[in-house]
């Protein structure tokens, strides 16, 4: 059986991952908007922590990506969001 589900992976690091998953968002540079515009609401995000080597979701995404949709986030380094919600729960 075959399931095409649009899905997207951002990357974090120990001091991301609790901001990513507190707040229900996750970020990215500017020049990353080329690859995040074609999520939309509904598609299945994971978040990989790098540090830890540790794959995180599932989340489903909110809306669109856009900028600063969380004031604050990240203390600004990645303007680019996409707010999400966990599927599942997050251990």
């Amino acid at each position: 059986m075959r399931i095409k589900v649009p899905c997207f992976f951002r990357i974090c690091n120990n001091k991301t991952e609790a901001e990513c998953i507190e707040k229900g968002v996750f970020g990215g540079v500017k020049y990353d908007h080329a690859n995040l515009q074609s999520i939309e609401k509904g598609h299945i995000g994971f978040l990989y922590n790098a540090e830890k080597q540790n794959l995180i979701g599932v989340f489903a995404a909110e809306d669109r990506p856009g900028y600063n949709l969380v004031p604050g986030a990240f203390r600004g380094e990645y303007p680019l969001h996409v707010k999400v919600r966990p599927v599942t729960e997050i251990y």
